[in-house]
């Protein structure tokens, strides 16, 4: 069984565990090749960190995320909600 992104499955253990809805929940991480689409397949919108602006796999463009280059963007994000 595989327990890693971008296998939903490990998304999913930790919304069960954290009691945590999907809808209510973004994931931040820097793969676009297993973070990505990970979160995105187990229903939790992604945030690709992505600090050197490496261009987007054809593969995975698209799937619906955002895309950040510094943490403080995503606050700023949060904050305008």
């Amino acid at each position: 069984m595989l327990m890693a992104p971008p296998s939903p499955m490990i998304f999913n253990l930790a919304l069960k565990i954290a009691g945590l809805e999907k809808e209510n929940v973004w994931y931040a991480g820097n793969s676009q090749i297993c973070d990505v689409p990970g979160a995105y397949n187990a229903g939790i919108l992604p945030v690709l960190y992505n600090p050197v602006k490496e261009v987007l796999v054809d593969e995975y463009k698209h799937i619906e995320h955002l895309e950040i280059s510094c943490w403080h963007q995503l606050v700023e994000i949060l904050e305008e909600m």
